[in-house]
């Protein structure tokens, strides 16, 4: 009996096989650039007094970044929920 499943998860089509590799090259520059970050925070972490106006405003700074990234993810997901409660 032949399967007839409708989608293959391997790429049929030179335009589908671009997406692919733009998905992974994009995979590539979040967790890079998800690494430095933290390693430089850490590093940051390690060396400044945690009650000094530098560290204050780095961790306001991070908290602010995730609140933004939230929305924007959420945004992105579903414009339609956030367009409804506003009005």
């Amino acid at each position: 009996m032949k399967n007839s499943a409708p989608y293959s998860l391997v790429p049929q089509s030179p335009a589908a096989m671009m997406d692919v590799w733009k998905m992974g090259i994009m995979a590539f520059e979040l967790w890079s650039t998800s690494f430095s970050t933290i390693a430089m925070r850490t590093n940051l972490w390690h060396t400044q007094d945690p009650t000094s106006t530098k560290m204050l405003k780095e961790n306001q700074r991070m908290v602010q970044e995730k609140l933004d990234a939230t929305l924007e993810t959420g945004f992105e997901q579903n414009p339609a929920a956030f367009c409804d409660s506003i009005l």
